[in-house]
C-alpha cells in the first residue's frame, strides 16, 4: 500500500541447516506436515526447489508494506518463502468457523509415475480437511507432483494441486516435459517480477518532492465534467477476519467524507475531503469502469499512495506487478487533492466517453508495527460494481 524509500541491506546471510535427505516419494508428504505446522521454524521451503521458492518469496516481497529493497540471498529467499507459505496456509484457519475453514492437507502414498535424470513425476491422493466437516467439491482428488534432485537432495519442484496458495499456479502438468516447460516459463515469470520490484524501488527513491500545501487546479469555469458523493456516516473498518468498525480521532484520518472527480483537457482531478487531517500514510484506490458489451465491462484501476510527505501513482497488472508514476498532489489539513493524465490510467476505460467510478482507502493499522498486514478500510457508500456515473 503506502510505499517508503528502499531500506539497507542486511546483515550477510548465514549457510542454510542441511535439508534431510528423503526419498522423491516422501518429499511431498513431508512438505505438507511442515505446511501444516504452521510455524515458521518448520521451514516447508527448505523441502522445496530453488526456483520455486524463488517464485514463492518474490509474491511475499511484492506485498511487503512498505515497499523496500530486501537482500536476495539463499536464507533471505527461504524466509520469504516461509512467511508467504505459513501465512497464505495459515489465513484460512478458523476464521469462518461458522462457514468451514481450512484445517489442513493431508497426502496418500506417492508412487512413480514417470522419471527423468533428476526429474520425477509421482502420483497421489491428496485429501484437504475442512471444520466442521463438510462437503467440499475437489476437496480430495488424485494429483501428480513433481520432485527435481538438486544438490544431491530430493526437493518438492511443483505446488499446484497440493496447496491452498494464491501462486496462479493454474493446471497441473500431465508430463515431465509439460513441467519443465512450465518450470521454465515460471522463472522468466519470477525474474519479471523481480526486475519489476527493483525498478519500483528506484522509483519510489527518485519521488523528489514533498506534498504540496498549494492545491493543484482542477480546471475552470463550465469545461469538463463533475461527479461525486458525500459520505455523512462514519464507517471505517478493520480489514481482518472480523471486519470490526473502528472510531476515534485516528480512524477520522482515513474516513472519507466526500470524494469529487473532475475531467478536462485529458485529465482528472480527484478531491478527497477526510473527517480528520489526512493521514501520512494512506492508499486511495480509484476503480473505473464502462461497458464494452452485453455482459462485460472494461476496468481500469490506480492508486495514489501517500507516505512520509511523499506521493506516487501506481498502477497494478493481474499477477500484482506494480509501475509508479508521477502525479500532482497536495494535502491542506483534511483535503487531498490529486491531478493525472487520463493516459496515465492504462486500462480499457475511455474517459472521455461516460464511465462510473468508486473509491476506496486503505490506511496501515496504527496499532501494528511497520509491515504490518492489517489495514483499515473506508469507501463511498456505493456498490463497487454500480460505482457513479461520470459524465465528462
Amino acid at each position: 500500500m503506502a510505499c517508503a524509500v528502499p531500506s539497507g541491506l542486511a546483515a550477510p546471510a548465514q549457510a542454510e541447516e542441511p535439508v534431510p535427505a528423503l526419498a522423491p516419494e516422501t518429499v511431498p508428504a513431508a512438505v505438507t506436515a511442515a505446511v501444516n505446522a504452521l510455524a515458521l521454524d518448520a521451514r516447508p521451503c527448505e523441502l522445496m526447489t530453488r526456483d520455486l521458492r524463488e517464485h514463492v518469496a518474490v509474491v511475499e516481497l511484492l506485498s511487503h508494506d512498505p515497499v523496500v529493497a530486501e537482500p536476495w540471498e539463499p536464507t533471505d529467499v527461504t524466509r520469504l518463502c516461509n512467511a508467504y507459505v505459513v501465512a497464505g496456509v495459515g489465513f484460512g484457519v478458523g476464521i469462518f468457523p461458522d462457514r468451514g475453514g481450512w484445517v489442513a492437507t493431508e497426502i496418500g502414498p506417492a508412487r512413480v509415475v514417470e522419471t527423468s535424470g533428476d526429474m520425477v513425476r509421482l502420483r497421489s491422493r491428496v485429501v484437504q480437511r475442512f471444520t466442521p466437516a463438510r462437503d467440499v467439491l475437489g476437496s480430495e482428488r488424485v494429483v501428480d507432483l513433481f520432485v527435481v534432485r538438486e544438490e544431491g537432495v530430493w526437493r518438492l519442484a511443483s505446488l499446484a494441486g497440493l496447496l491452498q496458495l494464491d501462486l496462479s499456479n493454474g493446471s497441473v502438468p500431465g508430463t515431465l516435459a509439460a513441467f519443465a516447460r512450465e518450470r521454465r516459463a515460471q522463472t522468466a515469470e519470477t525474474r519479471r517480477r523481480l526486475r519489476a520490484h527493483a525498478r519500483m524501488v528506484r522509483e519510489l527513491a527518485s519521488v523528489p518532492r514533498p506534498l504540496s500545501r498549494t492545491s493543484p487546479s482542477c480546471g475552470a469555469g463550465g469545461r469538463g465534467g463533475v461527479s461525486g458523493r458525500a459520505d455523512s456516516s462514519s464507517n471505517v473498518r478493520r480489514f481482518d477476519e472480523h471486519s470490526e468498525r473502528v472510531r476515534g480521532p485516528r480512524a477520522a484520518r482515513a474516513d472519507m467524507v466526500a470524494v469529487r472527480l473532475r475531467t478536462w483537457g485529458g485529465r482528472m482531478c480527484w478531491t478527497v475531503r477526510f473527517r480528520g487531517d489526512v493521514a501520512d500514510r494512506i492508499d486511495v484506490r480509484f476503480i473505473l469502469t464502462q461497458p464494452s458489451g452485453r455482459d462485460d465491462l472494461r476496468a481500469a484501476s490506480w492508486s495514489l499512495r501517500l507516505d512520509g510527505g511523499r506521493a506516487a501513482g501506481v498502477l497494478e497488472d493481474h499477477d500484482g506487478v506494480q509501475r509508479m508514476f508521477a502525479v500532482r498532489a497536495s494535502v491542506r489539513g483534511r483535503v487531498l487533492r490529486v491531478v493525472v493524465p487520463a493516459r496515465r490510467v492504462r486500462g480499457q476505460v475511455r474517459t472521455g466517453e461516460r464511465f462510473r467510478w468508486s473509491a476506496i482507502d486503505y490506511m496501515p493499522d496504527p496499532d501494528r508495527p511497520p509491515g504490518g498486514t492489517v489495514e483499515w478500510v473506508d469507501e463511498l457508500p456505493q456498490l463497487v460494481e454500480r460505482g457513479i456515473l461520470h459524465r465528462p
